[in-house]
This record gives C-alpha cells, sequence and structure tokens, in this order.
C-alpha cells in the first residue's frame, strides 16, 4: 500500500470514528431522510435516444424517495453487520485513459472516496439491492431501490421553470474538475469527455447535498455518481409496465443505471446507461425508495440525526472554502523558429501566478503538460513533424524552485526563469487554458504514403500511441457523431491519383472521400478488402478529408499514388 493509499485511508477511518456519535444514540441502522412523492402520469422516453423508446405513459401510485444517495456513512452499518460478501476488487484507480483496469479496491478503501458523507460506491448492483433488503428486514419497512420510471420521473418532473446554471445542482466535470485532473491525476478531460464551461468547487465525488436539490427536495439525482436502479436493462421500453414497476427478467445480464456522475459532463435526463450485472466501479452508487402503504411515516430519530451530522459536515467543509480558479490566460501568440515554437502571452496581475504549458501533438487531440514557468515565455521543441497545438493556463500552488538542468524531458528550453517542478500536495490550482493555438505545417508532397495521424486538422476523433514515431486512429471519440481526419497535400501536375486507407474494421465501414470541401466518393474499409479511390487533382496545394459516421474501425495510413485515368 502506499503512502498517498495509508494517507487517505486514515483520514477515512479518523472521520468514521469522528462520527461515532450515531452509537451514542444507540442506533444499529440509519433511515434515510425521504420525500414523499405524488403518483402521477407522465411519458416516459424519448425519441433522441433508439434504446429510449417507444414513448409510453406510465401512471405512477404514491411513493417515497430518498434525500440523498445513500453514503458511506449508511453502508457501513449493512457491512458491519451482515456477512455479505462485498466486492474487494473495483475501477478505481484513474490512468491516462482514466479507469483503465479493475484493481484491489472497496466500498472502504478505494482511490476516489475519502468522506463518510460521500455516496457509497465500489459496490455493485446485487449489495445496492442486498442493502436495501437488509434496512426493509430491520425496519420491517419495504425498502427497495427506485425503478427506472420511477427515477425519471423525478428528474423530468423535478425541474425548475427556470433552471440554473448545471454547477448550482449537479457535481460533474466542468472546469474544476479539469483542473484537478491536470494538477493531480495527470489527465484530462478536454478532447476526450469534454467538460461543463462552470465551477462546480469539486474535482471529483462530492458529500451529498452539497448542491441545490430539484423541486421535489431531492439533491444529487444528476451527477454525483451514476444511480443504481431496479431495473433488468433491455434495449426498449417495449416491457415497461404500466404503473412504473422495475421491468425484470430471469437472466438480468445487465442493469440499468441514471444520472451520469462527476466523471462526465451534465446528462440529458432520458439517457439510460447500463451496465453487466456484476460490474463494480467507482462512479456507480444508489438511491433508495419506499412503498407508500398509506401510513404516516413520522419522525424518525436516526434520519433527522443523520442530516444533523450532515448539516455539521457541511458547515466544518464552508469554514475552509474553496480558492477560485485563476484567471484565464489571453493574448497567447506562437511564433516558429525552425522546430521550436515560441509562446508568449499577457502576463496576469495577481500575485503568486505560474503558468502552465501544454502542448498536444495531434490537433484537436488531448493536451499534456509539458511545463511550468513564472515569465509568460517559453520555448517548446517538436519532437515530432505533426501539427501541434498549444494553450496555457495559470495556476497557483503549483510550483517550487530547484536547480538543474534548462531543458526539459520534452526538449523543451525553459524561459529565463530557475527550472521549476510542480508540487505534490495536491494544493496546485489550475484556471481556464487560454484559447488554443497551433503551428504551421508542410503539405505532403504527392504521391505520398503517410501516417494516418499526420492530419492537419481532426474532429471527434481518437489516437492512440503505439511506439514514438506511430499511432493509431479511431472513433468516434463520443461514441455515435461523425469521425473526419483532414489532410494537406500538394500536387505537382494535374492527374488522377489513386487513394488507399491502410487499416481494419471489425465490419464494413464507409467513408466520404471529399477534395477541399466537395464529396467525391465513398470508400469501404474491411477486414478483407482495400480502401481504393480514384480522385482527380489539379496542380497546386489540397485538403483531402475522409468522414465516417460509423465505428468499429482503426486507420494506420493513407497512400496515394499516381493513376492512369480510370
Amino acid at each position: 500500500m502506499t503512502v498517498t493509499h495509508v494517507s487517505r485511508m486514515l483520514a477515512f477511518l479518523t472521520c468514521l470514528l469522528v462520527t461515532g456519535d450515531l452509537k451514542a444514540e444507540n442506533f444499529s441502522y440509519i433511515e434515510p431522510a425521504m420525500v414523499r412523492i405524488e403518483g402521477a402520469t407522465f411519458v416516459i422516453g424519448s425519441e433522441d435516444y433508439e434504446d429510449s423508446q417507444p414513448l409510453k405513459p406510465v401512471t405512477l401510485p404514491n411513493f417515497y424517495v430518498g434525500k440523498y444517495e445513500v453514503t458511506i456513512k449508511e453502508f457501513g452499518y449493512f457491512a458491519a453487520e451482515t456477512q455479505f460478501s462485498l466486492p474487494d476488487t473495483c475501477y478505481h484507480q484513474i490512468g491516462y485513459w482514466w479507469f483503465e483496469n479493475e484493481t484491489t479496491g472497496s466500498w472502504s478503501n478505494n482511490d476516489i472516496n475519502s468522506d463518510p458523507y460521500e455516496p457509497v460506491t465500489c459496490i455493485g448492483y446485487e449489495a445496492a439491492k442486498a442493502y436495501t433488503q437488509w434496512l426493509a428486514k430491520k425496519t420491517g419497512k419495504p425498502y427497495r431501490l427506485l425503478s427506472e420510471a420511477e427515477w425519471e420521473f423525478l428528474a423530468t418532473q423535478g425541474q425548475p421553470a427556470v433552471r440554473p446554471s448545471v454547477c448550482h445542482y449537479a457535481n460533474v466535470a466542468d472546469l474544476r474538475a479539469e483542473s484537478f485532473a491536470q494538477t493531480v491525476l495527470h489527465t484530462s478531460y478536454v478532447n476526450l469527455i469534454g467538460i461543463e464551461h462552470c465551477d462546480d468547487k469539486s474535482g471529483t465525488v462530492s458529500r451529498v447535498g452539497s448542491y441545490q436539490p430539484n423541486e421535489f427536495g431531492i439533491y444529487d439525482l444528476m451527477g454525483n455518481v451514476n444511480e443504481f436502479v431496479e431495473d433488468c436493462y433491455q434495449e426498449s421500453y417495449d416491457n415497461m409496465a404500466s404503473n412504473g414497476t422495475a421491468t425484470l427478467d430471469e437472466q438480468c445480464d445487465a442493469v440499468v443505471l441514471r444520472g451520469g456522475a462527476w466523471h462526465w459532463p451534465l446528462w440529458d435526463e432520458k439517457i439510460r446507461d447500463a451496465k453487466l450485472k456484476d460490474w463494480v466501479g467507482v462512479l456507480e452508487g444508489f438511491r433508495i425508495a419506499l412503498d407508500d402503504t398509506g401510513l404516516e411515516r413520522g419522525k424518525i430519530a436516526s434520519a433527522e440525526y443523520f442530516e444533523r451530522q450532515l448539516k455539521k459536515a457541511h458547515a466544518n467543509n464552508n469554514a475552509n472554502l474553496v480558492p477560485e480558479l485563476p484567471s484565464r490566460v489571453r493574448e497567447l501568440r506562437l511564433s516558429e523558429q525552425g522546430d521550436v515554437a515560441v509562446l508568449q502571452w499577457q502576463p496576469l496581475p495577481q500575485a503568486g501566478v505560474s503558468y502552465a504549458i501544454f502542448a498536444n501533438d495531434h490537433i484537436n487531440g488531448r493536451y499534456q503538460r509539458v511545463a511550468t514557468v513564472l515569465s509568460p515565455y517559453f520555448e517548446h521543441k517538436r519532437l515530432h513533424s505533426h501539427r501541434y497545438q498549444y494553450r496555457v493556463a495559470a495556476t497557483v500552488n503549483g510550483i517550487s524552485e530547484r536547480s538543474g538542468s534548462d531543458k526539459n524531458s520534452h526538449g523543451a528550453k525553459k524561459s529565463d526563469d530557475k527550472t521549476l517542478e510542480r508540487t505534490k500536495s495536491g494544493n496546485e490550482v489550475m484556471g481556464v487554458y487560454s484559447d488554443p493555438v497551433a503551428t504551421t505545417y508542410t503539405p505532403h508532397t504527392l504521391p505520398a504514403k503517410f501516417e494516418a495521424e499526420h492530419f492537419v486538422d481532426m474532429q471527434n476523433a481518437l489516437v492512440f500511441a503505439v511506439s514514438d514515431n506511430n499511432a493509431i486512429t479511431t472513433g468516434p471519440r463520443d461514441g455515435k457523431s461523425e469521425t473526419g481526419f483532414t489532410y494537406a497535400v500538394t500536387s505537382p501536375v494535374t492527374s488522377w491519383f489513386e487513394v488507399q486507407l491502410v487499416g481494419q474494421a471489425s465490419t464494413p465501414v464507409e467513408f466520404n472521400i471529399a477534395l477541399d470541401g466537395l464529396v467525391v466518393g465513398k470508400v469501404t474499409l474491411s477486414s478483407e478488402s482495400e480502401a481504393i479511390f480514384p480522385v482527380a487533382m489539379a496542380l497546386g496545394e489540397h485538403e483531402l478529408t475522409i468522414t465516417t459516421q460509423q465505428a468499429g474501425w482503426q486507420l494506420d495510413a493513407v497512400t496515394i499514388t499516381a493513376q492512369a485515368s480510370p
């Protein structure tokens, strides 16, 4: 176990022990604070999403719903009392591509959670259901998970007439999340997952109840953690019950989650997520529902006590206010001296500000931090012939001085500042990126063969490095929209050329070929045939653009050879 893991675990245990005052009240479980929902008829589904059809009227009876997502504090009573086999592995550790592997981790010891009033995660669907069944048995009340229909009703019918900024009512991927991702996690949302352009003050998960509730008085229904509902996942609403009860089947290989999490921008309330039934991750939690049997629920001591303790936790947190993000860097300028990019920008007036330099060696791809400097000047030696893109962001509490070479590992020459290194305390705060600037490019002179990642522009694609000089391109990055690559080429003569796409596809994938913005044909890439198309080019420079609406492919190279008239 690393020092970081030990310190996080000690902090968590300290919080758990300090809030042991529930034992002083002789509670052996905590009933949730709940809101009573009046039954109503609404239409579930959306024509915007294939698995959210057909649209169906659903009439819900009265029911109760938890005001908050179930917390680590509450779940701890269940874990301590029962012999339920809880997962000991979880998707919780973050790498460059975010949650890359399932590793050792649990509801009480993972890389994200550190506070007992955060939503419990790393539990999975079965443990969430088991918790509700345990609580129902302890109390004699029919506690359960929400049905998908109930969840969508709460999310769609609970919206205010005038909706505030998303960062007022949901913990989502935003400017603060990107700051935390770059300074602490060493990864990024931008040009991969995307962010909301506001600041919710939280880098990852937050305590329940940290944001404004919806019109029903329910907190964190959108964002924070993705919520398991009781339903088994089916690819349509064909079997949705008219009374909104959960859709279940004997096999139930996959289950439904709703609401999104801190890891994504705000989701549409109609989006359905599905996970295999045995999936265990740090982005997934749950909320409790209760059938309305007609009996007055009345005051519940454990629920009231829990809310008082939660309020104290929030008050203590507010005493240590989250610092504001630094101002945005403006007027970023780029000049080129051979293979060296020279960056200059308008300095900020705030004291204690340093500047983080971000480079992107595949335009519109992911930004990586290459240096931190004190003055508004930086030189970066490019290691590839790709078209580079740069941004600069102001940071505070982010650098310390040390002696050393004036070259960094990326071949960059520093400004006149002493060599700088980022502190590892996790206190660094990064502001909003500047507008991007990009290097010029040299067109490919035909005939030519070049790697697929040697584009001058790209939309909605992913580039995976295989080696220092080779990468794989694929898409779509967002899972649904068009992917495109634009290449600059120069034809020394007016002639026909043969364009060949080198790559592979799991099933045949159709690409549009456009020359200077005009579609000139289509070509099909598959595992069994070459993707070749003839194109007539006049003497001079051209833009060749390749686009597709499909997924399940990779592009390795583009070959353009001279051809006799077809």
